[in-house]
């Protein structure tokens, strides 16, 4: 994981001109141009391509409240999505949500699936289907976790997992009911018996 210290505020510059022309002359200057939504309105900026690049490894980003230095004004926000160059891959821009006035924000938060080596479905060569990969939640700002949690070490095959069994922390909750992820396969046996039928049918036709 890319190192980022969080503990103060990352370097940006503002932005005022706009357009393909702007936008181009920003990128080959080694920059990835951003938004910043909030209080009815958008605030344009920069930040070094590099540091976009580590937002963008980094698993949990979107969890995080970053600060900035925009040209000496600081702004606290957290990142909405990353559009990305379908050529090169790299970080072409930046979305960001603003935190200054918010309470409460919709995060998403990546999933962390434990307890497989134990789970009886995944033990009957079951495999886990997942749905959702990050889950839509309503948080407080000051307690976004980093990851949501789900343990399948009990689930068997046909398990479905939804959003209204989750464990969350106080001050996080989902909004409506909705399939996270599920175990699926028809068991080792069943398969099994499927390919000792597969082969009795093959030696009766010869």
């Amino acid at each position: 994981m890319s190192s980022l210290d969080f503990s103060k505020p990352f370097e940006a510059v503002a932005r005022s001109v706009f357009g393909s022309s702007a936008t181009k002359k920003v990128k080959n200057n080694g920059f990835v141009p951003c938004s910043l939504y909030g209080k009815g309105q958008a605030t344009h900026f920069a930040i070094d391509a590099r540091l976009a690049t580590k937002f963008a490894d980094y698993t949990s980003i979107k969890t995080k409240i970053l600060s900035f230095n925009i040209d000496g004004n600081n702004v606290k926000a957290i990142v909405k999505q990353f559009t990305f160059n379908p050529v090169t891959s790299r970080v072409d821009c930046i979305e960001f949500f603003s935190c200054e006035a918010a309470t409460e924000l919709e995060v998403l938060i990546p999933l962390n699936i434990k307890g497989k080596s134990v789970s009886p479905g995944i033990k009957r060569n079951g495999k886990v289907n997942i749905v959702k990969y990050e889950i839509p939640t309503i948080c407080n700002i000051n307690s976004i976790p980093e990851e949501i949690v789900v343990d399948i070490s009990t689930f068997g095959l046909g398990k479905t997992f939804t959003s209204k069994s989750l464990s969350l922390p106080e001050g996080c909750k989902v909004q409506k009911d909705f399939p996270i992820l599920s175990i699926i396969g028809r068991g080792k046996k069943d398969a099994d018996e499927d390919k000792a039928a597969e082969v009795a049918s093959a030696a009766e036709k010869k």
